[in-house]
């Protein structure tokens, strides 16, 4: 967090306050519209995971619980993808180019690229001229690859989403079926496999009122005119700790001062 205060100040901002991003993307989904309900916000980025269950009273907005994965995102998915292109390649020109830096790089681009394009289409095609030099003269890359080939390397990521999205149900005493609404934030939700899974846990396809790439951005603007002018606020926000803090102790200890979805604000004193 303190890396983010620091990359706010380095971009000129004036940093208020961190706010967690299932957080500011549920301000820009309830924002205005008076609503009574419990929502849960899946946010599957580029380098994490988050979920946080919400409930909404009117202009009031209470966090129940939040948590996620902080090893899990869009990267990891790129990941596999150029894993797999990077297989093919070697089973059938026997060249390894994970040990060329400039062709990795151009194939994870590639994988990106073409896990975006399989997100509206089926197949899609990876192309990389002159990918590698040999004394025959260079080789292009040229592959084809299915969305289903893409879903079945990615499979057991969508799952730890899942796997997560109910632990952390647990923790707030509810279930996906009592939600009124579950909100996907994040460019990595857009896969028609993470929105399948996430329909088949919720029990009926989740809410596309706010787009996946702006609604953060649009709850951190919303959350921003309420802390500059309290007096005037829309909104006001009941916040909640998403990881427990503490200090160390003797032997590397830890002891935490404050647990996991405690609410905030909130001060304590501790003498060892």
């Amino acid at each position: 967090r303190n890396s983010v205060r620091s990359a706010g100040r380095m971009a000129g901002f004036d940093v208020l306050r961190i706010l967690n991003e299932p957080t500011a993307a549920a301000l820009a989904y309830g924002f205005g519209k008076d609503l009574e309900q419990r929502i849960a916000v899946y946010d599957l980025g580029g380098g994490t995971f988050d979920i946080s269950i919400i409930d909404l009273h009117g202009k009031v907005y209470e966090v129940v619980a939040t948590g996620g994965d902080t090893f899990l995102g869009g990267v990891d998915f790129d990941d596999r993808i150029m894993q797999h292109i990077l297989e093919e390649f070697d089973d059938k020109h026997g060249i390894d180019l994970s040990l060329d830096r400039v062709a990795l790089q151009r194939i994870r681009d590639a994988a990106e690229a073409t896990k975006i394009a399989l997100s509206t289409h089926e197949r899609a095609m990876v192309q990389l001229p002159r990918i590698a030099l040999t004394d025959n003269g260079p080789i292009d890359l040229e592959m084809e690859l299915s969305r289903a080939t893409v879903e079945r390397l990615t499979l057991d990521l969508v799952q730890r989403t899942v796997d997560t999205c109910r632990r952390i149900f647990e923790e707030a005493d509810t279930s996906p079926r009592q939600m009124d609404e579950i909100l996907l934030v994040g460019g990595q939700s857009r896969m028609p496999l993470v929105q399948r899974a996430v329909t088949q846990m919720l029990g009926r396809p989740p809410c596309n009122d706010v787009d996946p790439e702006q609604a953060v951005s649009l709850g951190a603007a919303i959350m921003a005119q309420a802390v500059n002018r309290p007096s005037n606020a829309l909104i006001t926000l009941h916040d909640v700790l998403p990881i427990p803090i503490g200090i160390q102790g003797p032997q590397g200890r830890m002891h935490n001062l404050f647990e996991k979805n405690e609410r905030l604000p909130c001060r304590r004193t501790c003498t060892l």
